[in-house]
């Protein structure tokens, strides 16, 4: 019971997934999500052990939050696109 809904934040939610479905996704942002921010950067030899596998896991999620963050900070200044554009470079 100590880890139930632990990774309940990467859930796709749905209404977002099937807007954007049909958007011509040329030049687009790296998705960090998906390839990981950290696992080129980190020596195999710390991740071999699956406690700091499933630390660092977290640490990869909290840093792609951080460069969001920054993305949202360009779109809030522009009132053009929508505030929760994703395809801003």
């Amino acid at each position: 019971m100590l880890f139930k809904d632990l990774l309940v934040y990467k859930r796709k939610r749905l209404y977002k997934v099937s807007k954007h479905r049909k958007d011509d996704n040329a030049n687009v942002k790296y998705d960090y999500k998906k390839h990981g921010l950290l696992d080129k950067q980190m020596s195999p030899h710390i991740r071999r052990n699956q406690t700091m596998r499933e630390f660092l896991l977290f640490v990869n999620d909290y840093m792609v939050a951080l460069l969001d963050q920054v993305r949202y900070l360009k779109n809030f200044g522009n009132f053009t696109v929508e505030k929760d554009e994703e395809r801003t470079r």
